[in-house]
């Protein structure tokens, strides 16, 4: 299920379509008067950078072509080249940003930015777009951070990048489709102090990656087919509401995902996908993920330790399918999961469902207020206690767990038995009253009891182990935490709680 309280990180070195444009153009000088085309391709870089141009061709309303084009930087340290260059309606706009109708570059090549390694670029396609000229300027004010970019699209395709560290970035193509990105994002404790309105939310109907490869210097390969976001509403502040949080994106699919050493695979996922569905007629969100194949080479772990007990136990990989199924109502406060599953191949399978009360919009944003404050340096202990009374309105309706073995018990009661000089099957009979002994001290004879049972049949049994709690009435997760340091004892009442052996 997706996570209501994630949080993305988003800063204008992270958003592709600035650091893509940014290669071609690397400085600003805004215009004392309205320019266009060619001459306002040159302006925009900074004084002293040379331009040259094998071939050039300009046909007025801000269009040219050229070939053979050779940035020489101002600084001198880095070039590009641009094989061939095509640019339609580039001008500067009334309220001094640019505007073009498209710039199209085949075969570009040069150094990265500030140190980084060489680059190439077989095609980049933008279209239909508006960018402020202080874009790639550092510092920029709070006026300056209201503009936007917007992208009608972006098409780059054949990027490869290497480090001086010696990483390498391959991608074979990038699409965007109807971006509105923000400049002023407040994430970090320090940016979301700030006063003002906040910046409407950055959208965007489509943004994909696809053959994305690379490789890095302490030798590990890895590969992704794909990553793709479809709908996305990402809020510009982290103080923005659950409800905007809650429509973050309609969709997101990530293909297969390969990572290896020396030729040995170390990692790989069959594909991950997650959905946000709309709100029905009372405002409930669906939301659903699955992970499908997730592989774990543990033979690659270095660790001595965990190499001697994963071949004791027969394990020489980890596979794990997952799922999770909810929903939220931000108007009634309630949250549940229908299914969250893990299946670990040849070990065991893991099933939640769960209903909660209460997690209305004001609790969300108190305890999201709260985060901001321990982010900011508050301290983490007295925030959390001023925060219990509104706490307390979060209540657990229900509550089920199911584990079922499927190998992993019996091994590990057989590795266990063997550092004890016994057999798994006798070390299964005697947990029981070694269970017992030491739940004795709780004073809770009954409850004893069953938790005995219960385990004793699963592990003697390998069948599944369940935990359910059914209050009769939702109860308060803050006062269950405060009863469990008062007196444990209350606790299994006022859940409810059975815990049985199948």
């Amino acid at each position: 299920m997706h996570s209501i309280m994630s949080r993305p990180i988003f800063s204008k070195s992270t958003i592709p379509v600035i650091a893509t444009f940014a290669i071609t153009l690397a400085g600003t000088t805004i215009p004392a008067h309205a320019l266009e085309g060619k001459t306002l391709f040159e302006k925009l870089f900074k004084t002293g950078t040379e331009i040259t141009y094998d071939n050039i061709s300009e046909s007025g309303n801000g269009s040219f072509s050229a070939t053979g084009v050779t940035i020489k930087y101002a600084n001198g340290d880095r070039s590009s080249t641009i094989q061939g260059l095509d640019v339609k309606g580039l001008i500067e706009t009334s309220e001094g940003r640019l505007a073009f109708d498209s710039i199209s570059a085949t075969e570009l090549t040069g150094q990265g930015r500030r140190g980084g390694g060489p680059f190439s670029i077989e095609g980049l396609v933008l279209e239909n777009s508006e960018i402020p000229f202080k874009i790639w300027e550092d510092g920029l004010n709070d006026e300056e951070k209201k503009q936007r970019v917007k992208v009608g699209a972006l098409s780059l395709t054949g990027f490869n990048v290497q480090q001086k560290s010696g990483d390498k970035f391959n991608m074979g193509k990038l699409s965007l489709q109807n971006a509105d990105v923000p400049l002023d994002w407040r994430y970090d404790p320090k940016g979301s102090a700030k006063t003002g309105a906040v910046a409407a939310p950055m959208t965007f109907e489509l943004f994909a990656m696809t053959d994305l490869s690379g490789s890095t210097k302490q030798g590990v390969t890895w590969d992704v087919a794909t990553i793709a976001i479809d709908g996305a509403n990402i809020p510009t502040s982290i103080s923005a509401t659950v409800d905007e949080w809650m429509q973050i994106y309609k969709s997101v699919n990530v293909g297969k995902i390969t990572a290896a050493l020396g030729g040995v695979e170390l990692f790989s996922m069959d594909s991950m996908t997650g959905t946000i569905g709309k709100p029905d007629g009372e405002g409930t969100i669906p939301s659903f993920s699955e992970i499908k194949n997730i592989n774990v080479n543990l033979k690659s772990i270095p660790d001595p330790q965990f190499q001697t007990v994963s071949k004791q136990l027969g394990y020489e990989t980890l596979q794990v399918d997952m799922v999770g199924d909810g929903t939220y109502n931000p108007n009634s406060g309630a949250l549940g999961i229908k299914n969250m599953a893990m299946n670990f191949k040849d070990m065991a399978d893991l099933n939640i469902t769960y209903n909660m009360t209460g997690y209305t919009k004001e609790v969300a944003n108190a305890l999201q207020q709260t985060q901001i404050k321990i982010a900011g340096g508050a301290n983490p202990q007295t925030s959390y206690m001023e925060l219990l009374p509104i706490l307390s309105n979060l209540k657990l309706s229900d509550f089920k767990l199911g584990l079922t073995d499927k190998s992993l018990t019996g091994r590990l009661l057989d590795f266990q038995a063997s550092q004890m000089g016994t057999t798994g099957d006798q070390l299964a009979q005697g947990a029981p009253m070694m269970i017992g002994i030491g739940m004795g001290g709780l004073n809770m004879p009954e409850f004893t009891e069953m938790v005995t049972k219960a385990v004793g049949s699963f592990l003697q049994n390998k069948g599944t182990l369940s935990v359910e709690a059914a209050p009769a009435e939702p109860v308060s997760i803050v006062n269950v935490v405060l009863a469990g340091q008062a007196d444990p004892t209350k606790v299994p009442e006022m859940l409810n709680l059975k815990i049985s052996g199948n």
